[in-house]
């Protein structure tokens, strides 16, 4: 039995019926957000990354000269990198802000079924799978998961098998 696929072994079910061609659309398009908005974070991670490392560098006092100018120079443009990604990350994500009641309402529109262990513990005993607020109470770690799930079983060979 795979974590994956929660303690019970039970998988989460689709209807894709109420699905239109729109819906989908627009969910390509958030997934490419999230996607974007996910790559902008791991490169400035690393930038703030490197530019930690170019600040203990300066801290060596036995760095001189033409070195510490060279260092310092590379610093900056470091830092500058570093905050412009940041503004552009910061704008993204002001787009993206509507983005997770979408993917709930897309969620709503696909989803049938959730095995118990994909819910936080608080989650209500019973609930409506067609309503978005639902899937706030989804395990974050099973959100990708479930996406995928979703994207699996939208493949033409998995439609055919259904």
């Amino acid at each position: 039995m795979s974590k994956a696929n929660g303690k019970s072994g039970e998988q989460p079910l689709f209807d894709f019926s109420r699905l239109s061609y729109g819906d989908s659309e627009r969910l390509s398009i958030i997934e490419t957000s999230l996607l974007r908005a996910s790559r902008l974070q791991e490169k400035l991670v690393k930038l703030q990354e490197a530019q930690a490392a170019k600040e203990v560098e300066l801290e060596d006092e036995t760095l001189v000269g033409t070195k510490r100018d060279f260092a310092e120079k590379e610093l900056a443009a470091l830092e500058a990198e570093s905050d412009e990604l940041s503004d552009k990350l910061f704008k993204m994500m002001d787009r993206v802000s509507g983005v997770h009641s979408e993917v709930r309402k897309y969620f709503a529109s696909v989803v049938t079924f959730l095995p118990d262990d994909w819910l936080v513990p608080s989650a209500p005993k019973k609930r409506r799978y067609d309503d978005p607020e639902t899937f706030t109470h989804l395990r974050a770690d099973k959100v990708r998961d479930l996406r995928q799930m979703i994207a699996a079983a939208q493949q033409p060979e998995a439609i055919s098998k259904n």
